[in-house]
């Protein structure tokens, strides 16, 4: 009887880790919907400049940084006070802007466009209340609440304004360089997944060109040296992705690496169609002119 309600303990503990998986996991938050409706309720505040309410939702102490320079907001009634000062027209923009499927999600909490606003659960109690099983159980809400734990304003987020505004004007079309009108992480993770599927389409054109043209043992010595260069990109690239591993940002670092490696290949190699005496002979012109019109 014993062993059996162990069993089913187990198993229920398992189904409910199963049910509690979601999209804001990694921040400790397990009900999205009540986290969306909090960032939801974030922005009504900051379209009406209901400064009192959004001061409730704050972690105190907080630190805004604009530009830089450290602002420390003690109380809710600090907040206030300084509400228009420190929420600039710019960072509005930026926060009713964004759409709640871009927000991004890391170890220290869900965050807007470049940082400009994090939020995450906030301990409630003195510390001394802190212990494993408050701290394992973040869905009572008398010890953890949704809080703004920091707001950053810089040069970044004028920009980012001026692109939202401009969307709200005219919608953007894919250009070649979505890295200039993408305001969200997760538009510049598809930024750079399409500039990396490119380049590897180019890549692949250019060395399927290349074998057609080349005699037997040539050839033979290119597809060597391409899998040679494929395992040293895989560990270049993870090398340069290590910061980023398990963050919103780490598909756009891994597509960023891909995608430089394929144009330094593509340059490399294309000379190959040429004779050395002709090194920008008309097959060799064509894949120069791309990367020309994607840099």
């Amino acid at each position: 009887m014993i062993k059996t309600l162990t069993t089913l303990t187990l198993l229920l503990l398992c189904f409910n880790s199963f049910a509690n998986t979601g999209k804001y996991t990694a921040a400790g938050i397990k009900n999205d919907a009540e986290f969306e409706r909090f960032f939801q309720s974030i922005q009504q505040n900051i379209r009406i400049n209901d400064s009192v309410a959004l001061s409730k939702k704050i972690e105190y102490p907080m630190t805004i940084f604009i530009n830089g320079k450290p602002n420390k907001i003690d109380r809710p009634q600090n907040f206030i006070s300084e509400y228009d000062r420190l929420f600039t027209a710019d960072l509005k923009t930026v926060l009713l802007c964004h759409k709640v499927e871009d927000l991004t999600v890391n170890n220290k909490g869900v965050s807007t466009s470049r940082g400009a606003m994090r939020m995450n659960l906030a301990f409630q109690k003195a510390p001394s209340e802190y212990d494993a099983l408050v701290h394992a159980d973040r869905s009572n809400r008398d010890f953890w609440q949704l809080k703004i734990n920091t707001v950053i304003v810089s040069v970044m987020t004028k920009i980012v304004a001026k692109r939202c505004t401009k969307q709200k004007e005219s919608p953007v079309k894919d250009s070649a360089d979505c890295t200039k009108t993408a305001i969200t992480q997760r538009q510049m993770n598809q930024c750079l997944h399409k500039k990396n599927q490119k380049s590897q389409q180019m890549l692949d054109s250019l060395i399927a060109q290349l074998k057609e043209r080349l005699p037997a043992a040539p050839e033979a010595s290119l597809d060597k040296a391409q899998i040679a260069w494929q395992e040293m990109v895989e560990n270049d690239c993870a090398i340069e992705s290590w910061h980023a591993d398990g963050g919103s940002a780490s598909p756009m670092v891994a597509a960023a690496c891909r995608n430089s490696h394929n144009r330094l290949r593509i340059d490399q190699i294309r000379v190959y169609f040429c004779h050395p005496m002709k090194a920008n002979c008309k097959p060799s012109q064509q894949y120069q002119a791309f990367l020309e019109a994607t840099k």
